[in-house]
């Protein structure tokens, strides 16, 4: 006779740390919000202006709402409410960054940061040949025809003959 389990957990793995959309919307609307903060104009108290104190990150938004990186990007992938919530968040932050193209001081740190975390800023490099050696397309097909009737004509006086493939695979055999 086996033995039974005492305990059978009637729900699998730990329970979800955004229930809803909106809750997770509150949680990431908090993170925008903590990096700015109040400050006096000039020293003067009575006048303040909000100033940006920290930059939006992918990660520092993660750890604002309680989980990795990998964390939210798995509410990402967890239903498409979820997903537009995470990505309209992610793209908040990607602006941020791309804005920080345009300042020198923060130029290298946002190329990076765009490269590797966000798709379709990799540097891509092509190369037209034709381009480099400034040979125009028909140009070059005239004396790609040019050299194979060379060759053919070489052939034929030397009466050369290329082998027949049916005999090469019988004496491979």
């Amino acid at each position: 006779m086996t033995e039974r389990p005492k305990y059978i957990p009637s729900v699998m793995g730990r329970p979800p740390k955004f229930p809803t959309v909106e809750s997770l919307q509150i949680a990431i609307d908090e993170y925008f919000e903590s990096c700015w903060e109040e400050q006096p104009v000039n020293g003067n108290p009575e006048q303040t202006h909000m100033v940006q104190v920290r930059p939006y990150t992918i990660t520092g938004l993660a750890l604002s709402v309680g989980m990795t990186r990998e964390g939210l990007l798995h509410y990402q992938a967890k239903d498409q409410n979820f997903a537009d919530t995470v990505l309209r968040a992610k793209q908040h932050v990607e602006t941020f960054t791309e804005s920080a193209l345009f300042n020198h001081k923060q130029q290298r740190g946002a190329e990076f940061a765009l490269k590797n975390n966000y798709k379709g800023w990799e540097d891509k490099k092509t190369y037209d040949i034709n381009a480099i050696h400034h040979i125009p397309t028909a140009q070059l097909e005239a004396e790609r025809a040019q050299l194979v009737a060379e060759i053919k004509a070489e052939m034929a006086q030397e009466q050369l003959a290329l082998p027949d493939p049916d005999v090469i695979d019988a004496e491979v055999e």
